[in-house]
């Protein structure tokens, strides 16, 4: 009895190492996203502690209210970077995620067509064993004395 071989096994490892490698940069664009986002968040509170510390003070000066003024500028300058990156970063990951599901699909189908070729070689390998031991129980056999008269 011959050993199951999958012709298409190089093919399907090589799918499978490929849909890894997407889902790798699927997750790259992901902690990117989270790293912006955690960014942006950070921008944010730090905006509003500088206002608050600035506008808490009991006299507040006009160079104060100019210093705090340029940096909401900047702030929003920043915050105009970030929305652009994450509208840009939402458009990759989508794309990635087409990219890997394609990946996935082209994998599965050939693991699909592994698993229907391993059943048809399994079949035909039981159904050579069922002959086999058919022919070693007739090979065994011999007919009782009292037909041979």
């Amino acid at each position: 009895m011959k050993r199951f071989h999958f012709q298409l096994q190089t093919a399907l490892e090589w799918r499978r190492r490929k849909m890894d490698l997407e889902q790798a940069r699927l997750a790259a664009l992901e902690a990117r996203g989270q790293e912006l986002t955690s960014a942006m968040s950070d921008l944010q509170k730090t905006w509003s502690q500088s206002r608050e510390l600035v506008l808490s003070s009991p006299a507040i000066s006009a160079s104060d209210l100019a210093a705090l003024e340029a940096y909401r500028q900047s702030v929003d300058r920043q915050q105009h970077q970030f929305d652009n990156e994450s509208a840009r970063l939402a458009v990759a990951i989508a794309a990635q995620q087409k990219t890997l599901l394609e990946a996935s699909r082209e994998f599965r189908l050939l693991e699909k067509l592994r698993e229907r070729r391993f059943t048809g070689w399994k079949r035909s390998a039981m159904a050579e064993l069922e002959a086999e031991a058919g022919e070693l129980y007739l090979a065994k056999w011999t007919p009782p004395e009292d037909d041979l008269e």
